[in-house]
């Protein structure tokens, strides 16, 4: 039985379903016209994105994220939402894509909002060190195992993610690739316009923080604005709601989707 359709046959699983239909039937929607080369739109050419999925499927930051992250088989626990606790993590196959993204693009400057432990986060910073060239500013603000919040201290879906007591965000990140990244905590809503004002223009806007019709559209917004020509305008969850797709129509941009959650749009 495919994993995922395992998934739904528990009833916590089957409960999500229902609850979260419109997400996932998004999600599906998208996923059956999502164009699945997506180097086309960047103007890239097909041998540059087989070389790269190729180096990063047989990197060793795999195994090492993996492991790293077998920490969460030992964390239990519920959030104040009643959600288990969990890494949050993209899968490796999203990693992969970012990987690929930004092999090709080569940014200079790269922002990151929702850092988390830093699964995406090292994506990014492995394609920077192969590319030798690249800083990324990544925002977050931890949720952190075992520690008492308030039901308004987070977003009502934000789900289970969590960062282990005892760690910082961003601690999956191996050590030699740290110093292309600096991190900031807080809201990315308060952190955002101050750090984008400070970098001037970007070349990549990576979103993975709150997932509110509301905060993505504010993200969105500024984000765009910073962006330079041809600059990439990077989403995760897009599926969550309307956010992504409603802002293409309002900027008259094309969006492209990678699968049913992650899509791009081009400055």
């Amino acid at each position: 039985m495919h994993p995922i359709v395992k998934t739904f046959t528990t009833p916590d699983g089957l409960k999500n379903l229902i609850f979260h239909f419109p997400v996932h039937w998004r999600a599906l929607k998208v996923r059956l016209f999502a164009d699945k080369d997506f180097y086309k739109p960047l103007g890239k050419e097909k041998n540059d994105y087989d070389r790269y999925f190729q180096e990063i499927r047989g990197d060793e930051l795999n195994i090492y994220l993996e492991k790293e992250l077998e920490i969460f088989s030992k964390i239990k626990g519920k959030t104040v939402r009643g959600c288990e606790y969990s890494s949050g993590a993209i899968s490796r196959q999203h990693g992969h894509c970012i990987y690929v993204l930004v092999r090709m693009l080569k940014p200079e400057k790269a922002v990151e909002t929702g850092t988390a432990n830093g699964y995406s986060t090292s994506f990014i910073l492995k394609a920077m060190e192969r590319n030798k060239k690249g800083m990324l500013y990544s925002i977050d603000f931890p949720e952190i195992e075992g520690k008492e919040y308030s039901p308004d201290d987070f977003y009502r879906e934000k789900g289970g993610a969590v960062v282990p007591k005892n760690k910082t965000s961003g601690w999956l990140v191996p050590d030699e690739l740290r110093a292309r990244l600096k991190l900031f905590t807080g809201r990315s809503q308060d952190v955002l316009p101050g750090l984008l004002s400070e970098l001037g223009e970007i070349d990549l806007f990576f979103h993975d923080s709150e997932h509110t019709y509301m905060a993505m559209m504010e993200e969105f917004n500024i984000a765009w604005r910073h962006l330079k020509d041809r600059g990439i305008l990077l989403a995760h969850d897009v599926n969550w709601n309307k956010a992504f797709t409603d802002f293409g129509k309002k900027i008259k941009t094309q969006p492209f989707f990678i699968d049913g959650s992650l899509g791009f749009l081009i400055k």
